[in-house]
């Protein structure tokens, strides 16, 4: 098996010292141009999104008055960082946090009561972040809220596999499921093909210009005693960020794997942050991740069959994408 050396996430990074952005006074135009310089020097989607840094610096420093208020201040700042589309990034006031809505203009509906009612079998098992049951005799279904408990998920794949031999198919659903530890996106998508199978790259900022990058580190799905090879079905909506279009992106070109739903939320890399001049707290994403055939997942994992919910009256106790994944 291949070593896998460098950590998943672990951060090879590149950082201007913060000294010279807290080098900045603590005035209005001081804390801009802090948050400017640390953006421009360490946000890793600037050429991705076609950002034209030095156009926004002039956009947004041209509303900067030495005398606004701190709440003034703030909604300027807070509109150039929004600039950047990208749910990883953020500001901080001490009383308020802005970041982007990656939830803008979703159009699913996803209600895991209707599944719990209408779908399931009796055996619903509750864990903390997690549904399971069984559809029937055949079908299993894993819902996943939050990725922060591999234990449980091995647990249930396990549940699964003795269960019946029976089982000939997983719905693993991460819709509305916000992210969480992206290694333990990397132990899921592990647990549903065999070891050292080549699911993504990481790339990470290495310098202070837009396209310093380090080379691409491979990653490989690990080893696991709770292997699930069948069939798998991957449910998805706007709402699955970051870990979730992680596990998606690791699981795309899997054989046995179909992704049913929604385009995923994005989200494709991690974050770091700086303390700004008046103690403010900025982050930007410094990384970001490659599949296996090396296309961006920030933008969102595209899914194998597109079906939405949306044209589903609330009330109708039907989920339109689960029912594809049974049917497939």
């Amino acid at each position: 098996m291949r070593s896998f050396v460098i950590i998943l996430f672990s951060t090879v990074l590149f950082c201007s010292c913060n000294k010279d952005f807290k080098s900045e006074e603590d005035t209005p135009i001081g804390v801009f141009n802090a948050m400017w310089k640390f953006i421009d020097k360490n946000y890793v989607f600037i050429d991705f999104k076609n950002l034209n840094m030095e156009a926004l610096k002039n956009s947004y420093s041209n509303q900067i008055t030495e005398d606004m208020t701190e709440a003034e201040l703030f909604e300027v700042c807070s509109n150039f960082l929004l600039q950047l589309r990208d749910g990883h990034c953020f500001l901080d006031d001490g009383n308020s946090t802005v970041r982007f809505d990656t939830s803008e203009g979703i159009s699913d509906t996803f209600n895991l009561e209707v599944i719990r009612g209408n779908y399931l079998q009796d055996n619903i098992i509750e864990y903390e972040f997690m549904t399971t049951a069984t559809i029937n005799d055949s079908i299993g279904y894993i819902y996943l809220s939050d990725f922060e408990n591999i234990e449980d998920i091995e647990q249930a794949i396990k549940d699964f596999n003795l269960i019946s031999d029976d089982i000939a198919k997983i719905i693993f659903d991460i819709r509305d499921n916000s992210g969480g530890d992206p290694q333990v996106a990397l132990s899921i998508a592990s647990h549903f093909m065999q070891a050292d199978i080549l699911v993504g790259q990481m790339v990470h900022k290495n310098g202070p210009m837009h396209d310093d990058f380090t080379d691409p580190v491979d990653i490989f799905s690990e080893d696991s005693d709770s292997k699930f090879l069948k069939e798998v079905r991957l449910l998805t909506n706007k709402n699955s960020f970051s870990a979730s279009s992680f596990l998606a992106g690791m699981l795309q070109h899997q054989e046995n794997v179909q992704i049913i739903g929604e385009i995923t939320g994005g989200g494709g890399g991690d974050a770091i942050s700086l303390e700004l001049p008046n103690n403010w707290v900025v982050a930007v994403t410094i990384n970001y991740f490659l599949d296996a055939l090396g296309v961006h997942i920030e933008d969102g994992v595209i899914p194998d069959i597109f079906i939405t919910n949306s044209m589903v009256p609330p009330d109708s106790g039907i989920d339109r994408i689960l029912e594809e994944a049974i049917k497939r």
